[in-house]
């Protein structure tokens, strides 16, 4: 696994060694190398947010300095044999060193990958390309990490394991994840699958797929580099830089496409938590549809009101924006929204002035016998919400949710507090979201 860190050490030293030959200057080169790698590890180590993906556009200009670094790597070891490395390249490894735990960081997210390779429809595919990849970088970094003295053992105990079992498998996982064809080999597509559309989840398992197939790329490239076949080195430098610069701009393609896919997804969610949740409190019930959604479409900030099964406009009245609603299912009512996370979000106090004057009643005149008119009230939560509410928290979707409900409905609520204002006025909970 730590072959990458020395790969991101040396990536820029192949024109430092053979034009210039100065350790001074490679050294020099030594933290843009880091640098490279750092840009790559950011990106592949940030689980976070799905929203942070954004980032793998960043990582189509790091591919050729990156892959890049096999040859110049496997030229100083090679170089400096069979005498011990100067203290300068000594340096070199305390520099990659550095970064070593951001790569620790990267490989814990393979377990996603592992679970989907063994529990999915990909397990006879695939799961043999990881072990056959892993398996050769493993032998490869014995190599870059042995003492001179034995670097040539090794060097033969990598080149004859690659003979005996590489069998294309890089080439074969690249296919996997570029297919548009079904989902039984199609590796993103069976990652949406696997995760029920979960955005973060499909992204850990891209980017876990990504990191190998780049391990596999430097096997290769290492293995003809190790060969002395410097064209088939060129050659398939050049063609897994353009391959790969491919698999970016698809990545970003099939990260749309799950995003796409959250109003769907969301809906579900709810339909299938009331019936797991049948019987429980309506705090229990919010609270926990509330952290999936946050989780599962963490780009989004959510609203969720649960509350008993009201029948009637007399009793609630609600508006929804990207959202959904289900009433009298399992025992309850519950009405979701949300807005995209890069809205700005409601003036609390403005808001909470204009609840504080909505009233419980809407009082009109009422026409009666021969012309006279009477002055009656109604106590529905209906006419409340469309005569009393302002009509900036009714009309648009500034405000993703509003609604009047009977206060005695066990009415619970979940949003982020910055989002969200609640009045009681006597007889309804008055409440907007946005």
């Amino acid at each position: 696994m730590k072959l990458v860190c020395a790969l991101c050490v040396v990536v820029i030293l192949m024109a430092t060694v053979h034009a210039e030959g100065s350790e001074r200057d490679a050294l020099e080169k030594v933290q843009a190398g880091v640098e490279a790698g750092t840009a790559i590890l950011e990106f592949l180590g940030d689980d976070s947010n799905s929203k942070n993906f954004k980032k793998v556009g960043a990582m189509a200009g790091k591919v050729a300095p990156f892959l890049g670094a096999m040859g110049p790597a496997i030229a100083i070891i090679t170089m400096f044999l069979p005498e011990a490395p100067s203290p300068e390249l000594q340096l070199m490894k305390k520099e990659f060193a550095k970064i070593d735990a951001k790569f620790d960081r990267v490989f814990d997210q393979f377990s996603e990958v592992k679970k989907l390779l063994k529990e999915s429809t990909l397990k006879i595919q695939y799961s043999s390309y990881e072990h056959t990849i892993l398996s050769l970088s493993n032998k490869l970094q014995l190599f870059l990490d042995q003492p001179y003295q034995n670097a040539e053992t090794f060097k033969q105990q990598f080149i004859t394991e690659y003979e005996n079992s590489y069998g294309g498998a890089t080439w074969k996982l690249m296919n996997g994840m570029m297919k548009t064809s079904t989902m039984s080999d199609n590796i993103p597509l069976a990652a949406m699958e696997y995760t029920s559309n979960h955005r973060r989840r499909t992204q850990a398992v891209m980017k876990g797929v990504m990191n190998l197939i780049m391990q596999g790329v430097k096997v290769v490239l290492g293995y003809h580099k190790l060969k002395g076949d410097d064209s088939g080195y060129n050659a398939q430098q050049k063609y897994w830089e353009g391959e790969i610069k491919k698999l970016v701009e698809h990545i970003k393609k099939m990260d749309t496409q799950v995003k796409n896919k959250w109003h769907t997804e969301m809906k579900s969610n709810v339909i299938s938590k009331l019936a797991t949740m049948h019987g429980r409190s309506n705090g229990d019930f919010a609270t926990e549809l509330y952290n999936d959604l946050t989780d599962k479409f963490d780009w989004r900030d959510w609203h969720v009101v649960a509350y008993n099964e009201l029948h009637g406009g007399d009793k609630h009245w609600v508006k929804w924006c990207s959202g959904h609603k289900e009433f009298r299912k399992h025992g309850r009512n519950v009405v979701v929204a949300s807005v995209d996370q890069t809205k700005s979000p409601i003036n609390k106090s403005h808001a909470l002035n204009k609840l504080k004057g909505v009233s419980y009643a809407y009082c009109y005149n009422k026409k009666v016998w021969w012309g006279r008119r009477r002055r009656v009230c109604s106590y529905e939560a209906k006419d409340v919400y469309n005569h009393n509410l302002p009509g900036e928290f009714k009309n648009g979707c500034t405000y993703a949710s509003a609604g009047v409900i009977r206060k005695d409905a066990g009415i619970t609520h979940k949003a982020p507090s910055n989002r969200l204002v609640t009045y009681d006025n006597r007889i309804f909970k008055l409440h907007v979201f946005g």
